[in-house]
């Protein structure tokens, strides 16, 4: 991950919380320090997760497998022009796929969250 500043790395985090907040018609915003000091948390956590998965998962090493089985036909079939083409496509495929995992991965925790707070509501209303 690159290294972002306090400032932009908030940033991501409020926007990252005015989406949830969109969807699920929450208010996680207001408590964005609380948030960011744990999101920060996550994301460590996460690429460490991901780091992992990628070493140990056997059925992920099997479709990796298959993927660079499949990119070597390709990369012998393909120009020089279309090499560097398909390049780019799968960099940025590869970017928008780590982004979206990132993003479920911390709405994942957003909705426990919510959830615990709902069921304390709950159980302080019973």
């Amino acid at each position: 991950m690159a290294t972002k500043s306090i400032e932009e790395q908030k940033e991501k985090i409020k926007q990252l919380l005015q989406h949830f907040d969109n969807i699920f018609e929450t208010d996680t915003t207001k408590d964005v320090d609380l948030y960011f000091n744990k999101i920060t948390m996550l994301q460590n956590i996460y690429e460490m997760f991901e780091e992992d998965f990628c070493r140990t998962n056997t059925e992920y090493e099997q479709i990796r497998t298959k993927s660079i089985e499949v990119s070597d036909i390709l990369e012998k079939s393909f120009t020089e022009a279309q090499q560097t083409l398909f390049e780019k496509y799968w960099e940025i495929e590869m970017q928008m796929s780590a982004l979206e995992c990132e993003k479920m991965f911390y709405y994942g925790y957003l909705i426990s969250k919510m959830l615990d707070t709902e069921i304390i509501i709950k159980n302080i209303e019973n």
